[in-house]
């Protein structure tokens, strides 16, 4: 048996979609490729890291300090930030009075504070978390507050 054959107002109705949608996808501004910006240098150069530092947990730019980054080491490390040039050698060493590092996991930097999180605990043995607050300029480090986070 042959097929029915659509009648002309219903083949308008059910085209005027696609057509619609062909014509608004075929019309309007010409599509032009961004411009290629590098914002990296194309070759990275590689610096090593002073020997002084035994292991990078958390590290930051500074945000008071030009060419500055802090960095914290994890636990069985000393309560301190590590100021280093971004070359990689020390600048210096800032005991943290007042801080006891059992197992710092990160630092952040908001203006000129610094945030660490005592948050680490492999073996799940330690009742509570805290973050440690710190401000900081270019001769003054100050513990500011140690917050509980559980």
């Amino acid at each position: 048996m042959p097929a029915e054959p659509i009648p002309l107002i219903a083949m308008k109705i059910r085209l005027s979609p696609f057509l619609l949608l062909l014509f608004t996808a075929c019309h309007g501004k010409e599509v032009v490729a961004p411009l290629q910006t590098t914002l990296f240098e194309t070759t990275p150069t590689k610096n090593e890291v002073t020997s002084q530092l035994r292991e990078a947990s958390g590290i930051a730019d500074s945000k008071t300090v030009p060419h500055t980054l802090w960095v914290e080491e994890d636990s069985g490390n000393p309560p301190q930030l590590i100021s280093l040039n971004y070359d990689g050698t020390l600048r210096k060493k800032v005991y943290i009075k007042g801080a006891t590092n059992r197992d710092w996991e990160d630092l952040a930097l908001e203006g000129n504070t610094i945030y660490l999180a005592e948050t680490g605990d492999n073996n799940k043995v330690y009742p509570e978390y805290a973050t440690i607050s710190i401000k900081c300029g270019f001769n003054i480090l100050m513990v500011r507050t140690m917050r509980k986070l559980f």
